[in-house]
């Protein structure tokens, strides 16, 4: 099986490569809310898994949604039910979903940052916090991403990894 390649540069900059063994890699792929992982990363996801490395998935919020859709919106349970439906499809290795019921859905921006390090960090316990996952690959959604509340996550991941020892 051949490594993957990721490209890692700005847009109109040089772009160098980088070999990545996928099969040795633990990814921990931290999305805001239900679908941002396969609105950001599918296709890695995708990829990680065919070459046989581990996908793991951190779901920062569950909600009832009003949504502009011909159901008119979801239910948390509903939202629930998808993100089991996607772990298996995507075959991920572990999950967890965290702020379930706590209307922060839309709100994310506002979540303090010490929050989402508590909830990176395993404050309350749970199966793919970093200590306990040591994940060698951590997704979070990017910076121009555009999404407020995904948007303002990102940089608090970066420095709870960092703090972690992971690159």
């Amino acid at each position: 099986m051949q490594s993957g390649v990721a490209d890692v540069g700005l847009p109109g900059s040089v772009v160098s490569s980088v070999q990545i063994d996928w099969r040795q890699q633990r990814v921990l792929v931290i999305a805001a809310h239900p679908d941002d992982e396969a609105i950001g990363c599918d296709g890695l996801i995708s990829r990680v898994k065919r070459e046989g490395g581990q996908v793991h998935m951190l779901h920062v919020a569950i909600d009832d949604l009003v949504e502009y859709s011909p159901a008119g919106g979801s239910t948390a349970r509903q939202r629930w039910a998808e993100i089991e439906q996607v772990a298996e499809f995507l075959s991920l290795d572990g999950w967890h979903a965290a702020r379930i019921g706590e209307r922060r859905t839309l709100r994310l921006d506002a979540l303090p940052r010490a929050e989402l390090v508590d909830l990176l960090e395993g404050r309350p316990e749970h199966g793919v916090a970093l200590p306990v996952l040591r994940p060698t690959v951590v997704v979070a959604p990017e910076v121009t991403y555009v999404s407020l509340g995904r948007r303002l996550r990102y940089p608090t991941a970066i420095c709870a990894t960092i703090s972690r020892g992971i690159e």
